[in-house]
């Protein structure tokens, strides 16, 4: 990992570089879909999202910072799940941005692992991600991450 990036939980502080990230996240995704909103659409919520969740005991949202920039974050969620799984409760990985110039040097990898580390403590046995099929370089990162396709998601337009 690059010398001098710091993974910590994001702060009220964040806020501002993390709307910004996602917003980058957003305009990413839309390039596969257009079931996806641009950036600009998103970052009103997205910053709403933040104000209601970043002292929420169930959320961890984890920044990458270099030189006192957020270059990246995850975001994980545990959530009660229906009674059909053998656990109560599963972690999720709702979003993950990395700035494309700190790509291949570790720092998602060290997000991840923080991440997951969360989730253990929290006695969490299973974590999903969902990830657009066309966005490879999101479906690499995860398969290397040693997540495996375990459900498919199915949409139709009506």
């Amino acid at each position: 990992m690059e010398k001098g990036v710091k993974i910590r939980s994001a702060n009220k502080r964040d806020t501002r570089e993390l709307v910004s990230l996602h917003t980058e996240l957003s305009d990413y995704l839309r390039r596969y879909s257009k079931v996806y909103k641009s950036g600009e659409n998103t970052s009103q919520a997205f910053y709403k999202f933040l104000r209601n969740n970043l002292k929420n005991p169930k959320v961890k949202i984890l920044v990458a910072e270099y030189h006192r920039k957020v270059i990246g974050f995850y975001i994980g969620e545990i959530e009660t799940v229906t009674a059909l799984y053998v656990t109560k409760q599963m972690g999720f990985l709702h979003d993950g941005y990395l700035l494309a110039e700190y790509r291949g040097m570790k720092i998602g990898k060290k997000l991840f692992e923080t991440l997951m580390n969360w989730f253990r403590e929290h006695r969490i046995k299973y974590v999903e991600v969902v990830v657009d099929k066309n966005n490879r370089i999101g479906v690499d990162a995860w398969k290397k991450f040693g997540f495996i396709e375990s459900q498919k998601v199915m949409r139709i337009k009506i």
